[in-house]
This record gives structure tokens, C-alpha cells and sequence, in this order.
């Protein structure tokens, strides 16, 4: 029998070639998908956190859409989602100066 973490790392580095596969092979032409990526700060969202944008991919290019109207619950939600990336991101970085 498997480990369920064997079967899902198993799993993981497909699904990140799928992706590249993807923004080489097809221009979205319009459409936008989700992809993790280093924050500038776009959103509100604190920078140099890996976090997921919509990003549109042209040309073999990737930008974040800027300008989506986000409610009071999305923000209430990426807010949280960016406050506990951070708290991990500190926690890590804690971790390697000891």
C-alpha cells in the first residue's frame, strides 16, 4: 500500500510540468488562469510572497490582471490567505538563520 504523501509528491511535479506545458504550448488568447508567483505587491498583497494571481499568458509571456473588482468577502479571504504565506514565510526564514 502507498503512502498518501508518496502518491500526492508523486503527483506534484507532473502537474508543475502540465503547467509550464501549458503557458509554452497555448495562448490563453483573453482567458486567465491561476497561477503562484512572486507578489509585487499587486492586490495588496505584501511582497516577496508566493501567492496566486490570475495571470494571463501571451507570446509565452505571463502578467497578472490587473483591475478585478474584489469583494468584501474575497478580500476578507486573501487577506488571511496572504497574512498566514507571510507568518510561513517569517517562520522558514527563522528556521534557516538558527
Amino acid at each position: 500500500m502507498h503512502d498518501h504523501n508518496e502518491a500526492c509528491s508523486c503527483k506534484f511535479p507532473h502537474c508543475c510540468l502540465l503547467v509550464i506545458y501549458s503557458c509554452v504550448t497555448f495562448d490563453l488568447q483573453g482567458e486567465f488562469v491561476s497561477m503562484g508567483v512572486v507578489s509585487t505587491g499587486a492586490y495588496g498583497v505584501s511582497e516577496g510572497i508566493v501567492y496566486s494571481y490570475p495571470m494571463t499568458i501571451s507570446n509565452n509571456k505571463w502578467q497578472i490582471v490587473q483591475g478585478l473588482n474584489i469583494d468584501d468577502f474575497s478580500r476578507e479571504k486573501m487577506d488571511a490567505t496572504a497574512k498566514e504565506l507571510l507568518e510561513e514565510k517569517n517562520a522558514c526564514e527563522a528556521f534557516l538563520q538558527e
